[in-house]
């Protein structure tokens, strides 16, 4: 994974369902990259968090883990959009 320089991102979240999407752009080695994720929060707590991010282009599922973030094939930009949402959606 190359040096990402600048992202942007797009929450939205249905009080109904209570289905988070979150859809993201980066731009990574000169390529923009775009990603759209289904979001559910495992656990949540003022510490830590536990979401599942699931790639809504591939399928793919992500578990995202505040206390266990280490070197990984996961993507750099899903931690960082991980704790976005945790301080947006934590009270």
């Amino acid at each position: 994974m190359g040096l990402i320089i600048a992202a942007k991102f797009e929450l939205e979240f249905s009080f109904e369902t209570e289905e988070i999407i979150m859809t993201s752009e980066y731009l990574e080695e000169g390529q923009v990259v775009e990603g759209e994720y289904e979001i559910e929060i495992l656990e949540i707590n003022e510490d830590s968090y536990v979401f599942n991010f699931i790639d809504l282009n591939t399928g793919e599922e992500y578990i995202v883990d505040s206390t266990q973030i280490e070197a990984s094939a996961l993507p750099v930009i899903v931690y960082f959009i991980g704790s976005q949402v945790a301080s947006s959606t934590y009270w």
